[in-house]
């Protein structure tokens, strides 16, 4: 038994010693950034292609942003400072299943290559939000959980909007006129019927042209919590209040679920925490153009 005992030890302590001795290398990064060479004994500007060691440091300036990946796991920096990467050893959270897909879900996507032209990307954030219709922008067609939801639109003039919700032209749950270019509506006050889409219109009063129809898919309550479950565990388990990379795993399973508003934000916050670094614009941009061709029967 003794002998057992001594041969789990010496596993375990072989096991901490390789995780401390692992190196680290580059998913993603922006900005110049610095590491310690521990070979080199100076301070090198950090490539793409790099890997740094457990005994390194990193130093970012402001605007910077890095995800490094080991077998721990992903270390991710946002914020200007120098930082001993060995600090962090047994300190990265290990995932339940569910989660750790979408972790390497999101860091596939981040090293993906694009196939789209840099001209795409160039748009302005509002010219890329604006759906093709030309008028509204936020939500498309979306699956929603929550009993209220916020309406956006890009104004064709600065006139009155007609705002409509409705399943059929005889059965009209919602219709208001506004100045605003948006209005969060409680779709559980209004008694919003759920399990069927119900559409959404903006019609500009002075030229009469009404946006192409987009659905809400209102969820029940049996149907929400299933999503809430999941939503729960993601909120434990990652920090989406500092984290892009955190907010890129959420986005992407929002948009697996159809719930594309909430995608939506998830990818804002990501672009955000991130510096608005490429990589993660490019992410955005791409995911706009995927929400305008969703279909919800």
């Amino acid at each position: 038994m003794r002998h057992f005992i001594l041969v789990i030890s010496l596993f375990l302590l072989a096991f901490a010693a390789k995780a401390a001795d692992s190196s680290y290398t580059v998913v993603w990064k922006f900005g110049k950034i610095y590491y310690y060479n521990t070979k080199a004994q100076n301070w090198q500007v950090l490539a793409s292609t790099d890997t740094v060691s457990n005994q390194s440091k990193v130093r970012m300036g402001h605007t910077c942003y890095l995800l490094l990946h080991s077998p721990q796991g992903y270390l991710e920096f946002t914020h200007s400072g120098t930082y001993n990467i060995g600090d962090y050893n047994g300190r990265i959270k290990q995932l339940m299943p569910l989660i750790a897909d979408y972790e390497k879900l999101a860091a596939d996507s981040l090293m993906a290559v694009s196939n789209r032209k840099a001209s795409f990307y160039k748009k302005s954030i509002l010219d890329a939000q604006t759906t093709p219709d030309l008028v509204s922008m936020s939500p498309t067609a979306t699956v929603v959980t929550e009993r209220e939801i916020e309406l956006k639109w890009r104004p064709k003039s600065k006139g009155l909007t007609f705002v409509k919700i409705y399943h059929s032209e005889s059965s009209v749950y919602f219709y208001r006129e506004l100045l605003e270019d948006r209005i969060t509506i409680d779709l559980a006050e209004l008694h919003m019927p759920s399990d069927r889409c119900l559409y959404w219109t903006v019609t500009d009063k002075a030229s009469g042209y009404t946006s192409t129809p987009h659905c809400i898919y209102y969820l029940n309550s049996l149907e929400s919590s299933v999503i809430d479950i999941d939503v729960y565990h993601f909120n434990e388990n990652l920090n989406l209040e500092k984290s892009a990379f955190h907010n890129l795993m959420m986005a992407l399973y929002y948009e697996k679920n159809n719930i594309m508003y909430k995608a939506e934000a998830c990818y804002l916050t990501a672009l955000a925490l991130a510096s608005h670094a490429e990589r993660y614009k490019e992410l955005y941009y791409n995911f706009l153009e995927r929400r305008n061709t969703v279909s919800i029967d």
